[in-house]
């Protein structure tokens, strides 16, 4: 196969966005009076908002106030990602470093239409 381009998800593959949502997470719990139960954060990895809404109600039962509990986890998600950088994952500058020596052309982001 000859492949002239690469196209990449960065939520979770090229950024590390799973451990700081954990982490946050996990402070959400804290601040909601919520144990944090790691088997049931780690079942909701990958998958959509109902997922996860459907995944975290079945692991915490029916006492969760899953409102609650979501908007202290998107408020402080969004705290920090707007004030700190997510890590890059491990081997991602390397990656990216051997596809310009390809020359591989990096991806561009949609120009804005004209209204």
């Amino acid at each position: 196969m000859n492949f002239h381009a690469a196209i990449f998800d960065m939520d979770g593959l090229l950024l590390d966005t799973e451990r700081v949502c954990m982490s946050i997470f996990k402070q959400a719990c804290e601040a909601q009076n919520v144990p944090f139960l790691e088997d049931v954060y780690l079942s909701i990895i990958g998958r959509n908002s109902a997922g996860i809404e459907q995944t975290l109600r079945e692991g915490y039962g029916p006492s969760l106030d899953y409102p609650a509990l979501h908007n202290e986890w998107r408020v402080r998600y969004n705290a920090v990602v707007k004030h700190h950088a997510i890590p890059v994952k491990t081997g991602v500058v390397e990656l990216l470093q051997w596809l310009k020596d390809q020359a591989y052309q990096p991806p561009l982001p949609p120009r804005p239409t004209k209204t």
